[in-house]
């Protein structure tokens, strides 16, 4: 009988998760490294609960030309379109009732201009995208988004995934060293035994390769979310989430919380409430003190998109960089990763760089 392959896995967020599912799927030994004290409690924490691939378009440009950013957003949408009903499935599996809200996302602009100019971009990339207008400016909406709780997922998940062999070890600092030219984890100075580790440490992937000589295009990038109880549950917003084209950020109604949730380039959540003061003003007069603040760094690839990849070193293996679209392609990265981890196969799309 074959020896089972032993898959470590560093990073408990919704990368990480996906990607030990997927490996168990498959047969291998899994054990995952999450050094907070439980798993799903990084920038997935307090998102935006939104499956959007409709949103592929890179957020950080200014390191592409206009035909790579293209380039990206096409094997983005293209990845995300794959892991949407990869996701569904998983959530029904586990007992989620999130999936029953209602289907697909509104993005709001400042100009008509400003709208057709993005309708243009989605239909480059083949994203379903119709005209409308929403709070009184000019919206588009992608009947092919939906919506969920991604905390949720992560600790239904989390539990499956003990239930059925794996091995989580949360509070748990991991190191990667060089020995006699193979990459070791370690744990409090005492070597992991495995047969293939991936990464998928999010902002901390860099931090984790350093040791190792080995650096990638993936900057930390900030996002907050102001979470407050819902006090009305009959206001005029439409049940699905709505995103804001001028602060990169949206308003996302749970069952009992109404969130808003994003940003980019902000050091504080202060813009993220003003700006919805402005579109939204009597509702935000409702909603005045948060339950809670959440603040998370992204895992921004300025490449575009995720590496999703083996690394100039055998048996080691990274699923980072997925930036805003953490959830919407968490599960067919995991898929992704655990076939060329385990089958050998390889995607262009989302090699390691220069390699």
């Amino acid at each position: 009988m074959a020896k089972r392959p032993h898959i470590l896995i560093i990073g408990g967020g919704l990368i990480g998760l996906a990607s030990a599912r997927a490996c168990l799927d498959r047969g291998a030994k899994v054990t995952l490294l999450e050094h907070q004290a439980q798993t799903g409690y990084g920038a997935g924490f307090s998102n935006s609960g939104m499956i959007h691939p409709s949103q592929s378009w890179p957020w950080v440009t200014g390191y592409l030309s206009e035909n790579a950013q293209f380039e990206a957003a096409r094997h983005v949408a293209s990845l995300a379109k794959s892991a949407a009903p990869l996701l569904k499935t998983r959530m029904h599996a586990l007992g989620l009732d999130d999936i029953s809200r209602h289907t697909g996302c509104y993005k709001i602009f400042e100009t008509s201009d400003a709208r057709s100019r993005a309708h243009k971009q989605y239909s480059q990339i083949d994203v379903k995208a119709e005209n409308k207008d929403l709070l009184s400016r000019p919206a588009l909406f992608f009947p092919n988004d939906f919506s969920g709780n991604a905390y949720h997922w992560s600790a239904a998940e989390t539990q499956a995934l003990s239930q059925d062999g794996a091995i989580i070890k949360t509070n748990v600092d991991s190191t990667l060293c060089d020995v006699n030219g193979q990459p070791r984890v370690f744990i409090d100075g005492s070597p992991q035994d495995a047969d293939h580790i991936i990464i998928c440490a999010g902002h901390k992937t860099n931090k984790l390769l350093a040791p190792l000589g080995l650096n990638l295009p993936i900057k930390a990038v900030r996002g907050f979310a102001l979470n407050f109880a819902m006090t009305d549950k009959s206001t005029a917003l439409p049940q699905v989430p709505i995103m804001d084209s001028k602060t990169h950020s949206a308003l996302t109604q749970f069952k009992d919380q109404l969130r808003l949730s994003g940003t980019l380039g902000e050091q504080s959540a202060q813009r993220l409430w003003q700006r919805w003061c402005e579109i939204i003003p009597d509702i935000m007069s409702r909603h005045k003190t948060p339950q809670f603040v959440w603040s998370g760094q992204r895992p921004v690839s300025e490449l575009g998109r995720p590496i999703i990849s083996q690394s100039p070193l055998k048996g080691l293996w990274v699923n980072s960089g997925h930036g805003h679209m953490g959830w919407t392609l968490s599960m067919a990265s995991g898929e992704l990763i655990a076939d060329m981890v385990l089958s050998g196969t390889k995607d262009e799309r989302f090699i390691w760089p220069n390699s």
